[in-house]
């Protein structure tokens, strides 16, 4: 009953409400009523949305510096005061330097300060909302307000604001896809998206087919407007990143607003880095590599000749992804004579005839928020026995009843079926991978490797226990992926020689979820993974009985070679898709490509495909999930297929697992897909939603070390606090400290 009574209040309040809005209107105007009550409503709409870190500050560190790594700063237009960036706060400090004071500074990151030509605002870069975007505010750090918005996956990361000299626009360099390249736009101050310096990047577009080299993206930053306004110049290089660079990598480019020309003004061997202008336009600023030193150098705009300004300053930064620019942010002094530049970790004041530098000391109290600790007890396993946290490349006999899987870098075999006991292959002590069963399911065959180069070998599937092998291959190689034809006269495989690969892991090729995670790990160029295990290798294949290789083609990076119903044609996994070629190495052709989500123009691509044994259908693993897609014979032009969240694609889809897994692969009358997920082996029947597993459980004893060893003399940082011994002795029995 009081439930009721109090509806009934709360009902009768709201009818007064509205009866006091009625009586409102018909003595008022309406229409000014409505607009000042949206805007009330969008108020509070924006108060909603307005969204901060996620993480909340738990902790904080303090202490006091009188230098700084990387610090970005500018000088008002009165001359009178520095602001600078520190560990990701923002400070200013008088001309004269003293002791520096915050003015930006929580669990965010505020960097890249720059002064308004008139003094009144600062411009600076902050991910206080959950993601990097402009913001201005006072001088004092009061009325922060946001020039851009955005967050979430697309990661927009911006460099090195400036002002134009009217005041009226602000311009940086924006990266859309995290890690790409970047480029200039500008922003009114009263609001606005921007619009881009010049001509726009190119729209992303999707990779056609057969894939065309796409043009090289321009990587521009440090855009700095001439005084009278009319020029904008920036620093250039060709891509975003890569490794194992030559110099010169960047140079400095001016942009007519007027024209839109653009020219290159520098030749600098060392690159040509974060330029900065004189207060009259007349000289040119800019950073270059001298030897293993970074300098800053002069150009005379009048006369084009270049003269040293001052050397070893901040190291740049031209070899990485800049996501600060190449070089942090330097100014001149309002009367042109001198500059102020961040040099060994100090604010230094460089006469600009001379190159004579002298310091501006400061104190800065230091209050770095933290969040909370990331921390996860974990029981370190030191059982008699070590456990397989994965099986590799299961492979079901022919009639669906055992199942033949790596581990351990050796091949074992097992019932296929709860419970049952693995039991090693062979009797062979070096690596054993990629087991695959003969039609008949009497033998396994399976490829092998060492230092010394690898062989196929094969093996009775019904010999007992840890027999010996058969060789098949007459030279030792990098042999991978043997897979039967299926009228089991060949054995298919990928052929590489043995000193192209013997710094790499005999592994399949590493797929990336995205773009983005490429760009980060130098994928494909690998440099720094050493010797990529997909280097140079060719399509062959032998007699299933062993003999001499015969070439069928270059695997063109292909990989998971295997069969349809056709004996004569072997279908392979390549970049661009579903490929196939005849045994004969003619007619090659590309059958199928699916994408997933990602940012054009590279979405993700599946990284494995397998044939039916019908040929009408696929199955795909893409982004860590399986799809099971109909390919339709429509000419020998090649299907594409985009997964995502659409509803409906351009042909049949269907999702087979909820978890994803790898190694997949179809039983012989394509009515099952198996696949596997750390060790456990899953099948599931084509017309059913869900699939049935087991778990494949291989022990090895576990490797310790005996007996007892005493570093002496050590200075043992003891991880109790901050305590440290500075000379004591460890002792270690076994695999205890």
């Amino acid at each position: 009953m009081s439930f009721l009574v109090a509806a009934q209040r709360a009902a009768c309040a709201l009818c007064v409400t509205w009866l006091s809005v009625a009586l409102f209107f018909s003595s008022s105007a309406p229409t000014t009523w409505l607009r000042a009550f949206a805007q009330s409503q969008d108020e509070k709409k924006e108060e909603k949305k307005e969204e901060r870190l996620v993480l909340k500050p738990e902790g904080k560190v303090s202490f006091t510096t009188d230098e700084g790594t990387w610090m970005s700063l500018d000088v008002s237009p009165d001359g009178q005061t520095i602001v600078f960036d520190l560990v990701g706060d923002v400070y200013t400090l008088p001309i004269g330097g003293g002791k520096a004071k915050k003015i930006l500074g929580d669990m965010s990151f505020e960097a890249q300060p720059r002064f308004s030509p008139d003094g009144k605002q600062i411009v600076f870069t902050s991910d206080r909302h959950g993601g990097e975007n402009l913001y201005v505010c006072n001088p004092d750090g009061s009325e922060i307000k946001p020039l851009t918005k955005g967050r979430g996956d697309k990661i927009t990361m911006y460099v090195s604001p400036a002002w134009t000299p009217d005041g009226n626009y602000l311009m940086a360099s924006r990266a859309d896809r995290g890690i790409g390249a970047f480029h200039p736009y500008m922003w009114h101050k009263d609001g606005g998206t921007g619009v881009s310096i010049g001509p726009p990047p190119p729209s992303p577009t999707p990779t056609p087919i057969p894939p065309v080299p796409a043009a090289p993206e321009l990587n521009k930053m440090g855009a700095v407007a001439s005084p009278d306004g009319r020029y904008i110049y920036w620093a250039q290089r060709t891509g975003a990143f890569s490794y194992n660079v030559q110099f010169p990598l960047w140079q400095i480019y001016r942009f007519d607003r007027e024209t839109s020309e653009t020219v290159r003004l520098t030749n600098a061997q060392g690159s040509a880095m974060r330029p900065v202008l004189s207060p009259d336009g007349k000289h040119l600023v800019y950073a270059t590599r001298y030897q293993s030193q970074t300098a800053l150098r002069v150009r005379d705009l009048e006369t084009n000749e270049e003269r040293w300004l001052v050397s070893r300053v901040t190291r740049d930064d031209q070899e990485s992804r800049a996501t600060r620019d190449t070089f942090p942010g330097y100014a001149f002094m309002p009367d042109g004579k001198a500059l102020l530049v961040p040099i060994d970790g100090k604010i230094k004041r460089v006469d600009f005839a001379t190159g004579v530098a002298t310091t501006i000391p400061f104190t800065a109290k230091v209050e770095a928020e933290i969040a909370a600790r990331l921390h996860f007890d974990y029981k370190v396993d030191d059982e008699p026995m070590v456990k397989a946290r994965l099986i590799r490349h299961p492979a079901m006999s022919p009639d669906g009843k055992r199942l033949a899987f790596s581990a351990f870098n050796k091949i074992y075999m097992m019932d296929a079926a709860a419970g049952a006991e693995p039991r090693r292959l062979t009797n062979l002590t070096v690596g054993e991978f990629m087991p695959a069963w003969s039609p008949d399911g009497r033998y396994i065959a399976f490829a092998t490797w060492t230092r010394e180069g690898g062989h196929l070998y094969r093996m009775s599937a019904n010999a007992g226990s840890g027999g010996q092998p058969e060789q098949l291959t007459q030279r030792a190689a990098y042999y991978s992926y043997p897979s039967y034809s299926t009228d089991n006269s060949k054995i298919v495989f990928t052929y590489g020689a043995v000193t192209d690969q013997l710094f790499a892991d005999l592994r399949e090729q590493h797929s990336f979820r995205s773009p983005e995670e490429a760009a980060l790990h130098g994928h494909p160029d690998a440099e720094i993974t050493g010797v990529p295990p997909t280097g140079i290798r060719d399509l062959r294949y032998i007699p299933a009985d062993g003999g001499a290789a015969v070439f069928i083609t270059t695997a063109e990076g292909g990989r998971a070679p295997h069969f349809s119903n056709d004996p004569q044609r072997v279908y392979y996994t390549i970049l661009q898709g579903l490929s196939s070629v005849r045994l004969d190495g003619l007619d090659k052709r590309a059958h199928l490509k699916v994408t997933g989500t990602g940012t054009l123009p590279e979405q993700a691509t599946a990284d494995e495909y397998r044939i039916s044994p019908d040929g009408t259908r696929a199955l795909v693993s893409l982004q860590t999930r399986h799809y099971l897609v109909t390919i339709p014979r429509a000419g020998k032009e090649t299907v594409n297929v985009s997964i995502t969240s659409a509803p409906t694609y351009s042909v049949p889809v269907k999702k087979l697992s909820a978890e994803g897994g790898d190694y997949l692969k179809w039983s012989p009358d394509g009515k099952t897909a198996t696949w596997s997920w750390g060790t456990k082996f899953f099948k599931q029947t084509i017309a059913d939603d869900k699939p049935e597993s087991f778990e494949a459980v291989v022990e090895m004893p576990r490797a310790k070390t005996k007996g007892t060893i005493i570093l002496t003399g050590a200075r043992i940082v003891t991880m109790k606090g901050v305590e440290v011994i500075e000379r004591g002795d460890i002792t270690i029995t076994g695999n205890r400290i």
